[in-house]
């Protein structure tokens, strides 16, 4: 990865930060995408006690603001005329019944996880088309199966219950990281773009330190904790495989589990969701994704 500039969202906690981490010993620039700077720094910092290898450059960005995203797409273009991974990583998870909103007043699982990348992905575009080959990985998870798309209501959220162990709003925000990642592939097909869906397993990190669960509902499952909960450092090893390996230089627009294609689940299949998401996302956002010079200046125009 000597030379590759690659930027990973998240990338002061969990599978962000062993990315970042791995990343830069394998010689990348890493720009490390991050809320808080005071935590960015700190990581940076914990990832230079392991190696000295690589670039790290922390820049701010608030995925659950516009404003935000657009600031770093700038500041990211004024200092990298090109990126050759996208490692849409970020992710929250806050119980339904806090009600919790994005700057723009959007649901918040759909705000961050789903509208945030998307905006992000759209303004960067161009820099990911420079090179002859660049990669964007979306990491997902198992549980968009459970996910169901709802249009009328997706964004605000105002139908959701959550119930148990599984927070509903969550899988559909999973469920559209994957009809986002399938549609992507499909337009940057030929592009020399390559887009990769992964999902890292039960991992343990900091994704549910929001949780209002209370002990005696944890208490069930520690059992199951015990015996299928990954660590950071092996649930890491999918997204890193979509960003690196020479094995799937020419695949785009798949799912993929413990480092193998996986196949979708027929709630990703659904043709009319995939393209009703698209169309919602820019809506919302105003981004729209230019895929030649040609559509880049008419849009400035």
């Amino acid at each position: 990865m000597t030379g590759k500039v690659v930027l990973v969202t998240g990338a002061n906690s969990g599978l962000g930060l062993e990315s970042t981490r791995l990343l830069a010993e394998r010689g990348a620039a890493v720009v490390m995408a991050c809320r808080d700077m005071k935590k960015a720094e700190e990581a940076l910092q914990k990832i230079r006690r392991h190696t000295q290898n690589g670039q790290l450059i922390p820049m701010e960005l608030d995925l659950a603001d516009f404003d935000s995203i657009k600031s770093f797409a700038r500041h990211f273009k004024e200092q990298f005329s090109r990126l050759d991974v996208l490692m849409n990583n970020a992710g929250v998870v806050y119980p339904v019944e806090a009600h919790k909103r994005t700057a723009q007043n959007y649901e918040i699982h759909f705000g961050v996880n789903h509208l945030g990348h998307f905006m992000l992905t759209g303004l960067l575009l161009d820099r990911l088309q420079t090179g002859t080959s660049s990669r964007i990985v979306i990491v997902a998870s198992g549980l968009y199966k459970n996910g169901r798309f709802d249009l009328a209501h997706i964004a605000n959220g105002d139908n959701l219950k959550q119930e148990g162990y599984l927070n509903p709003a969550y899988a559909n925000s999973k469920l559209c990281n994957v009809l986002f990642g399938r549609r992507l592939a499909r337009l940057l097909e030929g592009s020399g773009v390559h887009v990769y869906s992964c999902c890292p397993g039960w991992v343990y990190t900091g994704l549910s330190r929001h949780s209002r669960l209370s002990w005696l509902k944890m208490i069930p499952a520690l059992p199951i904790m015990f015996l299928f909960m990954r660590t950071v450092g092996q649930g890491v090893q999918t997204q890193l495989n979509c960003a690196i390996s020479e094995d799937l230089e020419k695949e785009s627009g798949h799912m993929y589990v413990d480092c193998k294609r996986a196949q979708y689940a027929p709630v990703a299949q659904d043709e009319r969701a995939m393209d009703s998401l698209w169309d919602l996302s820019a809506q919302l956002t105003g981004v729209r994704f230019h895929t030649t010079e040609l559509e880049r200046a008419q849009s400035e125009d």
